[in-house]
């Protein structure tokens, strides 16, 4: 899944965009364990949305909770994927530059589903 788009935005693998990336911005998305489509819908939401630079994309577990979380290089990205996803600022993890936190209910799963069908 390497390789840069016509938008120059490209998807690394997580621990390269940290890596290359310290104090990069994350969005981070609380969703139900049945979901298991949801990292691969906001995938192909940030393809849509054709940012400029690096990005990844991971599924995690943190107090519980079962997460996917996109990591941009760029603040200008995460804040347009942001716009779609309707996320929150928070301060919940050390080492990123900015967070936004989102549940991803079927609300706004159905809504990154239309702003798709837009593209």
């Amino acid at each position: 899944m390497v390789g840069r788009g016509a938008s120059g935005g490209r998807p690394v693998p997580w621990e390269r965009l940290v890596r290359w990336h310290p104090g990069c911005h994350l969005v981070t998305g609380e969703h139900e364990a049945d979901r298991v489509e949801r990292p691969k819908l906001l995938a192909r939401l940030i393809v849509a949305l054709r940012v400029k630079g690096d990005w990844a994309i991971r599924v995690g577990r943190d107090r519980g909770r079962l997460l996917v979380q996109a990591a941009f290089e760029d603040e200008n990205d995460a804040l347009r994927l942001t716009e779609v996803l309707g996320a929150k600022p928070v301060r919940r993890y050390v080492g990123w530059a900015s967070q936004q936190e989102f549940e991803f209910s079927p609300q706004v799963a159905e809504r990154v589903r239309k702003a798709l069908m837009l593209t």
